[in-house]
This record gives structure tokens, sequence and C-alpha cells, in this order.
């Protein structure tokens, strides 16, 4: 990263707070218990590296603190925390909306290898920042690096942003398999077989939904799955499908032999990653839809059964429910 001073920094850090839907920062640094420093910006306490402190940001990231390191090089990082009910539910849509901003100057490239391979699978780059995002299933983390004098020391990142990704595993509201979770907007309880999920409720074209997020780990692609009940008849959906850039694909089969087996699928920008619906009937009048985003085009042969698991899971409890109304 460059050493020069940015005069952008500042504004783009107000999109990176928008767009993370970031707490607003603590008035002072507060310490944790157990030698833990609650983080400005998040509600993480954390047992800090060693040379890393809670101080004034730097005038051009436009924040009151930063976690800077002391020692050369002289690194600021900034983090952000999304916050409950607040639209915007994934890092591909955190990273996305800030690519679009052109005012931002932002590129994005793959994810470098001093961010650890717990965060999202590509990086913003804005002049003299990095950005990365990490997603704990029910909340997201933005992440904003910037280097303000001395070499590029990628390590001394690296050990920092592990600790963060770290410490927010262990502090996530997720439900770990093999555990239970309770969805409130349908009303039902799903097993949780595989991987680590939560959820966070948002209100989109489809109403006041709840979507399923896999908290983040090493070698998967980000994940989720909205289900919610829509009036119609699946065939319906399948032969006029209601969303934009949407192509009906045959024998997808996501969600097995309850579900309908042809699925809609489109690959939206920037990083044309899958966006799926699959269509199960409940009953003449309404239907069982389940959204799928997924952070690559292709899903993988694993996570093609974890999709198909939670999808045949999801149907059976909002089978069961529907029976005994």
């Amino acid at each position: 990263m460059s050493r020069s001073h940015v005069t952008t920094a500042g504004g783009a850090m107000i999109l990176l707070v928008s767009m993370s839907a970031a707490s607003s920062l603590y008035a002072s640094p507060q310490r944790a218990t157990e030698g833990g420093q609650l983080i400005p910006g998040t509600e993480l306490k954390v047992l800090l590296p060693t040379d890393w402190r809670i101080e004034p940001a730097p005038k051009e990231l436009g924040q009151r603190y930063a976690l800077k390191h002391v020692k050369a090089p002289e690194y600021a990082v900034v983090f952000g925390q999304s916050k409950p009910g607040i639209q915007g539910h994934s890092c591909t849509e955190f990273t996305g909306a800030m690519l679009a901003d052109r005012s931002v100057g932002a590129t994005v490239i793959p994810r470098p290898n001093f961010v650890p391979e717990t965060y999202f699978g590509s990086v913003l780059v804005i002049p003299n920042l990095h950005v990365a995002c990490l997603d704990m299933g029910d909340t997201l983390f933005s992440v904003m690096i910037y280097l303000k004098t001395g070499a590029p020391m990628p390590g001394v990142l690296t050990e920092l942003l592990t600790m963060v990704a770290d410490t927010a595993r262990e502090q996530a509201l997720v439900i770990t398999a093999p555990g239970r979770l309770w969805l409130p907007l349908l009303g039902i309880e799903i097993p949780i077989r595989a991987d680590a999920w939560g959820f966070q409720q948002i209100s989109d074209t489809w109403g006041k939904t709840n979507v399923l997020r896999r908290t983040s780990k090493a070698h998967t692609n980000e994940l989720m799955i909205t289900p919610f009940i829509f009036p119609g008849h699946c065939n319906t959906f399948m032969r006029t499908p209601p969303f934009g850039g949407s192509k009906l694909e045959k024998g997808r089969n996501y969600g097995g032999d309850h579900w309908h087996p042809d699925a809609l699928e489109g690959f939206p920008p920037p990083f044309k990653g899958l966006l799926a619906y699959a269509c199960h009937n409940l009953d003449q009048y309404s239907v069982l839809m389940a959204r799928i985003e997924y952070e690559k085009p292709v899903v993988t042969d694993a996570d093609m059964a974890v999709i198909r698991q939670m999808l045949n899971d999801i149907g059976q409890a909002v089978d069961l429910k529907q029976a005994h109304k």
C-alpha cells in the first residue's frame, strides 16, 4: 500500500460506515474484562496483539478512533459492524455497493495473502486503502486498512485480522452443528446439521424476511438462504419469472424431491455470484420460496448438499406447521 496521505479517505470512510451500518464509535476507548478491549465501531471485546493500541484515528480516516500499530510501519485499522434489522446482509452486497459508487474510486481484487481466508474472497482497493469484509452469520464486519508511513509489513496485519476473526466467531450469536435454530418470521425451528448459521431480519421486495447466513470460515464461499411464503403457484413462477435477469434452469433440484425440480437463476454483478430461487408448493394459494445467494457462480458439490438439506428441513418444518393449522 502507498505511504502517501489520502484526500478522499474521509468520504470513503463515511461510505464504509453507512454501507456496513457500523455502530457509532464510543466517546472513548473502553476496556473489557479479562484484558480485552472493546473495539470502536463494534461490539467485539478483543485482546489486542502486541504493538496495537486504540488511539485517535488519522484525520484522513474521518473517525475518532482506530487500531494503530505503534511501531513502524504506521498502520491504522478501522472496523465497522452491521446493526440488526438494517438492509445489507452480505459481504457480496456490501462490496458490490461500494464498488458501484464511482465517487469512491474503488477497484476489487482477489483477497490478498495478508487477509486471512476466513474473510470474504474479494477485497476493495481505494487509493491508499484496503477494505475487507467478514461475515459472522448474525452480523458483518467491515475493515478499512490505511498505511500512513513506513514500508508495508503484511504479517503485522494478518495477526490482527486473525485475532479479530477468531474473537468474532467466539462471540457470534449463531448455532453450530449439531443444533437447532428458530426462525421467528416463519415460526419454525430447523436443525443445523453442518457449519454454523445465524440469521438477520431484513425488509426487501418480498416483505420482512429472515436471511439465514453461514458463518464464514476458511475454504468456504459466502452462502445465504432466505425462505419466505408468497401467494402463487410454483408452475406460475417458473413460467413467468418475476425476477429481473433470471432464467429458468431445468432439473436443478436445489430442494430435493419435495421442491419443484426447476429453479430461477441469475448472476448479478459485480461478482456474477449465483442468485437462485427454488419453490415448494404449500397449497393452491401459496408457495414457500427460497432465495439462494452464493459467492461464486457455480456451487460446489459439498455446498449443494448443504443447500439441499437446509431446504428440505425448512420445507418439512413449514409443511408440519401448515398441517397443524
